[in-house]
Protein backbone atom coordinates (compact mmCIF):
# COMPACT_ATOMS: atom_id res chain seq x y z
CA UNK A 1 0.00 0.00 0.00
CA UNK A 2 2.67 2.07 0.91
CA UNK A 3 4.96 1.70 -2.18
CA UNK A 4 2.99 4.21 -4.44
CA UNK A 5 3.75 7.15 -1.93
CA UNK A 6 7.26 8.60 -3.19
CA UNK A 7 9.87 9.21 -0.24
CA UNK A 8 10.78 13.07 0.42
CA UNK A 9 13.71 14.11 -1.43
CA UNK A 10 16.81 14.80 1.20
CA UNK A 11 17.89 18.05 1.50
CA UNK A 12 21.39 18.81 -0.47
CA UNK A 13 24.58 18.15 1.40
CA UNK A 14 27.13 20.34 3.00
CA UNK A 15 29.34 19.92 0.11
CA UNK A 16 26.91 20.58 -2.79
CA UNK A 17 25.15 23.41 -1.29
CA UNK A 18 28.34 25.08 -0.78
CA UNK A 19 29.70 24.50 -4.36
CA UNK A 20 26.43 26.14 -5.65
CA UNK A 21 27.09 28.81 -3.46
CA UNK A 22 30.44 29.32 -4.68
CA UNK A 23 28.99 29.24 -8.52
CA UNK A 24 26.25 31.63 -7.62
CA UNK A 25 28.37 34.19 -6.45
CA UNK A 26 31.29 33.50 -8.56
CA UNK A 27 28.64 34.07 -11.44
CA UNK A 28 27.32 37.53 -10.14
CA UNK A 29 30.41 38.99 -9.14
CA UNK A 30 31.81 38.01 -12.74
CA UNK A 31 28.92 39.69 -14.16
CA UNK A 32 28.76 42.69 -12.35
CA UNK A 33 33.07 42.94 -13.51
CA UNK A 34 31.93 42.44 -17.21
CA UNK A 35 29.39 45.04 -17.25
CA UNK A 36 31.52 47.51 -15.54
CA UNK A 37 34.10 47.21 -18.25
CA UNK A 38 31.42 46.80 -20.76
CA UNK A 39 29.89 49.49 -19.94
CA UNK A 40 32.30 51.84 -18.44
CA UNK A 41 32.90 53.83 -21.94
CA UNK A 42 29.81 55.42 -22.02
CA UNK A 43 27.94 56.80 -19.20
CA UNK A 44 25.63 54.42 -17.38
CA UNK A 45 21.70 54.76 -17.85
CA UNK A 46 19.59 54.68 -15.41
CA UNK A 47 18.80 50.79 -16.50
CA UNK A 48 22.40 49.95 -16.89
CA UNK A 49 23.49 50.96 -13.23
CA UNK A 50 20.28 48.81 -12.03
CA UNK A 51 20.94 46.25 -13.86
CA UNK A 52 24.88 46.41 -12.21
CA UNK A 53 23.07 47.19 -9.13
CA UNK A 54 21.24 43.90 -9.29
CA UNK A 55 24.87 42.02 -9.93
CA UNK A 56 25.95 43.26 -6.98
CA UNK A 57 22.82 42.76 -5.05
CA UNK A 58 23.18 39.38 -5.91
CA UNK A 59 26.85 38.89 -4.99
CA UNK A 60 26.27 40.70 -1.69
CA UNK A 61 23.62 38.17 -0.62
CA UNK A 62 25.36 35.02 -1.87
CA UNK A 63 28.84 35.73 -0.46
CA UNK A 64 27.41 36.52 2.95
CA UNK A 65 25.27 33.04 2.23
CA UNK A 66 28.78 31.49 1.41
CA UNK A 67 30.45 33.06 4.77
CA UNK A 68 28.11 31.24 6.80
CA UNK A 69 27.52 28.00 5.04
CA UNK A 70 29.36 25.78 6.84
CA UNK A 71 27.72 26.54 10.34
CA UNK A 72 23.95 26.37 9.02
CA UNK A 73 22.73 23.17 8.52
CA UNK A 74 22.20 21.37 5.11
CA UNK A 75 18.49 22.17 4.98
CA UNK A 76 18.98 25.92 6.07
CA UNK A 77 21.32 26.35 3.22
CA UNK A 78 18.68 24.61 0.90
CA UNK A 79 16.66 27.15 1.93
CA UNK A 80 19.26 30.32 1.89
CA UNK A 81 19.55 29.02 -1.90
CA UNK A 82 16.55 29.06 -2.53
CA UNK A 83 15.86 32.73 -0.75
CA UNK A 84 18.78 33.99 -3.11
CA UNK A 85 16.83 32.56 -5.78
CA UNK A 86 13.25 33.86 -5.16
CA UNK A 87 15.19 37.20 -4.28
CA UNK A 88 16.52 37.52 -7.27
CA UNK A 89 13.37 36.73 -9.47
CA UNK A 90 11.38 39.11 -7.60
CA UNK A 91 14.20 42.36 -8.26
CA UNK A 92 13.99 41.40 -11.80
CA UNK A 93 10.21 41.09 -12.02
CA UNK A 94 10.15 44.49 -10.07
CA UNK A 95 12.66 46.07 -12.86
CA UNK A 96 10.45 44.35 -15.48
CA UNK A 97 7.46 46.08 -14.14
CA UNK A 98 8.87 49.27 -13.44
CA UNK A 99 10.18 49.57 -17.22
Amino acid sequence: MFDEIPSRRAPLDQGDSIILLRLTFGVFLVASAISWFRWSAHPLSVSRKISLGEFVLGSWISGVCLLTAKSITPKGNQKRLWGLLITVMLVQLILDVLQ
